[in-house]
């Protein structure tokens, strides 16, 4: 499993997701780091998010179920990761006779 975390200082770590599934994946990630004894606050705001039911009204794959748009928002989410770590470089080719203006 990818958990999205990353380093805030030497004993904060950070849920950093470019959708709306922090309670999602804070939930899922929580019993895993519970597990080696990692000390995990969820506050109560977060569970009660973690707790709601949702949809995506706007969600353009409107063919998927939940499951299948966590899948997807999964993938992007990687990328965006890859792109932010510099594991991913995206370089651009215009023809010949093309700007960027």
């Amino acid at each position: 499993m990818r958990w999205h975390l990353r380093p805030a200082s030497d004993d904060t770590m950070l849920l950093v997701r470019i959708d709306p599934e922090e309670p999602y994946y804070a939930n899922i990630t929580a019993n895993p780091l519970r597990d080696t004894g990692i000390t995990v606050d969820i506050t109560d705001q977060l569970q009660e998010e973690i707790d709601t039911e949702w949809t995506w009204a706007d969600h353009p794959m409107t063919w998927l179920d939940r499951d299948g748009i966590r899948l997807v928002s999964a993938d992007a989410q990687k990328i965006h990761d890859d792109i932010q770590s510099g594991r991913l470089t995206i370089h651009l080719f215009l023809g010949q006779f093309r700007s960027v203006s």
